[in-house]
């Protein structure tokens, strides 16, 4: 049929050889129905890495203390800062915390 219809299909296949029933519901993670899947009984999980072909990937967001302070507050939003910069650049990504970050770090803990 297509490409994603076969790596469905794929990931099913996969799913079913490690269960011993008949799933009425799957939800993928990072699906944006986090809301929805906690009202729905967990029978089964399937970690990422267990898929046949299925990409993992991270993104992280680093600071370093000889940069921003020893404050472990601040260093942690600063990090926080810079993973959110990293998952807007897509998949696969990492940014350092740096000074050019400071007015998203600002307006993020404003509340803007």
């Amino acid at each position: 049929m297509g490409k994603v219809y076969d790596k469905l299909i794929k990931c099913y296949d996969c799913f079913k050889e490690k269960i011993d029933f008949e799933p009425k519901i799957a939800l993928v993670l990072g699906s944006g129905l986090g809301d929805y899947a906690d009202g729905i009984k967990v029978v089964a999980e399937l970690d990422y890495h267990d898929i046949e072909g299925f990409p993992v990937s991270i993104s992280m967001g680093i600071a370093k203390s000889s940069d921003v302070g020893t404050d472990y507050t601040q260093l942690y939003h600063c990090a926080d800062c810079a993973l959110y910069t990293a998952k807007k650049g897509g998949k696969g990504r990492y940014y350092f915390y740096d000074t050019s970050m400071k007015d998203t770090l600002l307006a993020t803990s404003q509340g803007k």
